[in-house]
């Protein structure tokens, strides 16, 4: 059985939430209110957390299903549309909090959706016992994730610049990868991680990369700018 969420209200004393299932409509109740919902974070939105916090857009997620890679058929295909919100500073209000992807730009990963339950369940803890559960979680929110920046926008931008798909052609990203093999890579996976130690990889080849390809050297420059000023 699937539970939709209708609407809600935080009423000082406690928080309700309406939900429908196949027996209806009907409201829960509790004294605090965690959001863990996604990125689309409807919820979110209901209870006022959205309000004024920049949205970017919605882009369109496609997702293919491949037999192998060698003369590959395509057996299931997926979509989705994912909203682009900007994360919040202050991820709660009243008696409700939103954690993970919802209150994040775009993505937490699986082990920072782990933290975050994890530090969220702490809170609402401490906020029964009468501390500032949800203040002690904004702070950590703050700390642990690199999104979580003074300048946040800047920091959106640059990731959008250092993309390794939208950077390289397909005969390009061939290119780079030859000159990769061999070499091993930092096995952690983290989205903003993964693009700036691929970049510093490619650079390290940047003298030979500057031999054999002068237009793609040049293409690379901005990521070499980026480089210098330690942003990657």
């Amino acid at each position: 059985m699937t539970s939709r969420r209708r609407g809600g209200e935080d009423k000082g004393e406690s928080v309700s939430v309406r939900v429908r299932d196949d027996n209806g409509e009907y409201d829960i109740e509790a004294k605090k209110l965690i959001i863990a919902e996604g990125v689309n974070c409807k919820l979110t939105e209901i209870f006022g957390l959205n309000e004024n916090r920049a949205f970017f857009g919605t882009p369109l997620i496609c997702n293919y299903t491949l037999t192998k890679l060698n003369d590959a058929k395509v057996i299931k295909k997926t979509a989705c549309g994912v909203k682009s919100y900007i994360s919040l500073a202050k991820p709660y209000k009243g008696n409700v909090m939103s954690i993970g992807d919802s209150a994040a730009h775009i993505e937490v990963i699986n082990q920072g959706a782990i933290m975050c339950g994890y530090h969220a369940a702490a809170a609402v803890r401490d906020e029964l016992a009468g501390e500032d559960g949800f203040e002690k979680y904004t702070a950590w929110w703050n700390d642990a994730f690199e999104f979580n920046c003074d300048d946040p926008i800047g920091h959106i931008k640059m990731y959008g610049v250092i993309n390794i798909k939208r950077t390289l052609s397909d005969d390009e990203l061939d290119y780079v990868f030859s000159l990769l093999e061999g070499q091993r890579q930092c096995g952690h996976f983290d989205q903003y991680e993964v693009p700036k130690n691929f970049w510093r990889a490619v650079l390290s080849h940047d003298d030979i990369i500057k031999r054999d390809n002068a237009a793609l050297y040049d293409k690379l420059s901005v990521i070499r700018q980026l480089k210098e000023q330690g942003a990657i």
